[in-house]
């Protein structure tokens, strides 16, 4: 006998309340020793049954689980069944999407072309209504490679973009992100790199500092006539306004109030002025002492 059994869940919930009581003790005593650990007899002695129930026992339980057999398989073949239309209906959905793809391009696409496409729909999940408004998207930005299109897509799906609606608000922020950074120091002629949309990111994300303190850190830049490393430099005055703890614009300009006075010349003349004045009354600290002058000369002469 088993030291311990299994009871199924869909029997406790089901079948044990469908059976009759004694078919349940028979279901259980045959799971206990097992199918051939124990004979009707035995079982007939144990219930104080006749051998004649256990045996209808036996055979219902026979037929139920042939019965639930056949309905997993049935199960098994309509999920089958229902992968295969979907495999089939995805084919079917790539192929119109590959043929309206070709058409807007007005060539038939190369294997790298197919590749990619198939990366994006296949691999990456995405729907065919957000690859066609990508390609739509770099279309209009007069980015028509596929190699840029996957690019864009592999930055899309590393973010989360799922939906035409989360594409068109990621847009909109990179619009007014990157690509305002790229305006206001005056490279908006050209795409931005990695690094520079890195820094952005972490202007904007990791320091949290707002569009308008990002514009004026640009502003300062251009006001520096800084020909090359734009975005480093930048990068370096937001640093030390984190370091300073500055986070608006009305403490960047007590910050440059404070720098004027520091700077300026009148002030400066009157700090000289106040430093001066404090050493000569340290000078004057000391107390004045007479001196006979003929009595120190003979001492140095010797007399």
């Amino acid at each position: 006998m088993n030291s311990g059994i299994y009871i199924e869940n869909s029997f406790v919930r089901n079948d044990m309340i469908e059976a009759p009581e004694n078919y349940v003790k028979i279901y259980l005593l045959l799971l206990s020793y097992g199918e051939n650990g124990i004979t009707d007899r035995m079982i007939a002695k144990i219930l104080d049954i006749s051998e004649e129930e256990v045996f209808e026992g036996r055979l219902y339980w026979k037929k139920k689980k042939e019965k639930k057999s056949v309905a997993d398989s049935q199960k098994t073949d309509i999920k089958k069944n229902t992968q295969e239309s979907e495999f089939d209906a995805k084919k079917k959905e790539f192929a119109s999407l590959a043929r309206h793809i070709s058409e807007k391009y007005q060539k038939i696409l190369t294997s790298a072309d197919a590749r990619t496409l198939t990366k994006m729909y296949y691999e990456m999940g995405m729907s065919c209504q957000l690859i066609e408004y990508l390609i739509d998207t770099c279309f209009a930005a007069d980015k028509k490679s596929f190699r840029y299109i996957e690019t864009v897509a592999t930055d899309w799906k590393g973010n989360g973009i799922n939906t035409i609606e989360e594409a068109v608000q990621y847009s909109r922020i990179y619009r007014e992100g990157v690509q305002s950074v790229l305006k206001w120091l005056g490279l908006n002629y050209r795409n931005p790199t990695e690094d520079e949309k890195a820094y952005v990111e972490k202007w904007t994300n990791e320091w949290q500092f707002s569009r308008e303190m990002v514009k004026e850190a640009c502003r300062k830049t251009i006001a520096a006539d800084i020909k090359s490393n734009m975005f480093a430099y930048t990068d370096k005055i937001l640093e030390n306004w984190k370091k300073s703890e500055i986070h608006t614009l009305a403490d960047v300009q007590v910050m440059e109030q404070q720098k004027k006075i520091r700077n300026n010349p009148v002030h400066n003349e009157k700090k000289d002025t106040q430093n001066k004045k404090s050493n000569k009354k340290g000078f004057n600290n000391f107390a004045e002492r007479n001196y006979d002058m003929e009595e120190l000369e003979k001492r140095l002469l010797g007399n």
